[in-house]
Parts: C-alpha cells; structure tokens; sequence
C-alpha cells in the first residue's frame, strides 16, 4: 500500500477523532 494512501488515511481519521471530542 503507497505510503500517501496510508498518511492521508490517517490524517482523515485524526481529524475525524479530533472534531468529535472536540464536540460537548
């Protein structure tokens, strides 16, 4: 698996986790 797929996963997913704990 490219190395780019697997950022942008991550990065999408920590976003994904951060905006949700961010909500009250």
């Amino acid at each position: 698996v490219p190395q780019h797929y697997i950022a942008s996963f991550l990065g999408i997913t920590a976003v994904s986790l951060s905006r949700i704990r961010n909500r009250p």
